[in-house]
């Protein structure tokens, strides 16, 4: 549906608010703009659901719109963006800018308006600018900050890098040359340590899916397959520190359409064991040609 029907008022506001009050909607999920042929606009699926209507006393939101990939003059969602949605909705997760469980009582404050911004915040933060880091020098301590993410597993290299600024406790000083930035990081010994544990968390992906693989018969269905492989590979990377685990499946998934899934479908129907056959054919006096050796 068009994003108007979960905050357009007269009629609709009367529909919608007793689709609410009998807990009929379990559901919505925002979508991407520019989406679907014939219109620009986002839409929204919303999810309704009679199951247990009468003890449902909230509703799951999903802001998808920024999960997408430009497809010539259209956006298209990946198999990443659909595969997060299903997941994040099947098991209810919160998550910050992305999905939240809003309570009836919020949507009663709220006139029972649910346009998707009044309960997620999925806008990108401003851009800070720091004039007097820009004046003197010296790096904000805020920006240090938002990496947090990696000094939580890079704690080391973050004092290899940086040091506090002898002017303020609110700015960081380049301990290094900045030539010598990636050098220092690729050598350092935690993320040294970070990279070979990376490398074989995937090493072993991949060795169980090559014992899979070499062990398929003519006759497998090659969806199934894919299916396998690719949410074993999503268990894989659950958890993993600086990894999405979706990004790691929708490589997969690019691998599988561009290359593997002609494979597979070659290998479902012939096998593994290239055949030789001969081709006949007849030329323009009636008399038969024989070529051999070609192989499919």
């Amino acid at each position: 549906m068009p994003h108007g029907v979960l905050f357009r008022g007269n009629a609709e506001a009367d529909i919608r608010q007793a689709l609410i009050r009998n807990g009929l909607i379990r559901g919505i999920i925002g979508l991407p703009a520019n989406l679907f042929y014939g219109t620009g606009i986002p839409a929204c699926i919303i999810l309704i659901d009679k199951e247990n209507a009468q003890t449902r006393k909230s509703i799951f939101i999903i802001d998808a719109s920024k999960g997408f990939i430009k497809d010539g003059n259209k956006n298209r969602l990946r198999e990443m963006d659909i595969h997060k949605i299903v997941d994040v909705f099947n098991k209810q997760t919160e998550i910050d800018g992305y999905s939240k469980m809003v309570s009836f009582a919020d949507i009663e404050k709220n006139e029972f308006n649910l346009n998707i911004p009044r309960y997620i915040d999925s806008s990108e933060p401003e851009d800070q600018q720091d004039i007097e880091a820009h004046l003197l020098g010296d790096i904000p301590k805020a920006d240090i900050d938002a990496l947090t993410n990696y000094w939580d597993v890079l704690p080391a290299l973050k004092t290899t890098l940086f040091g506090k600024a002898k002017r303020s406790d609110q700015y960081y000083s380049l301990q290094i040359d900045k030539a010598d930035i990636k050098q220092i990081i690729y050598q350092h010994p935690e993320f040294v340590r970070y990279m070979k544990e990376m490398n074989q968390v995937f090493h072993d992906w991949q060795t169980k899916t090559m014992v899979k693989l070499k062990a398929l018969e003519p006759g497998f269905h090659p969806k199934a397959i894919i299916h396998d492989i690719s949410e074993t590979l999503l268990n894989t990377y659950a958890g993993k520190a600086l990894i999405d685990r979706y990004d790691v499946y929708q490589h997969l998934m690019n691998y599988w359409t561009e290359v593997m899934q002609d494979d597979c479908y070659q290998l479902t129907t012939d096998g593994w064991k290239a055949q030789t056959y001969r081709i006949i054919e007849t030329n323009n006096k009636g008399k038969k040609l024989i070529r051999v050796g070609h192989v499919i």
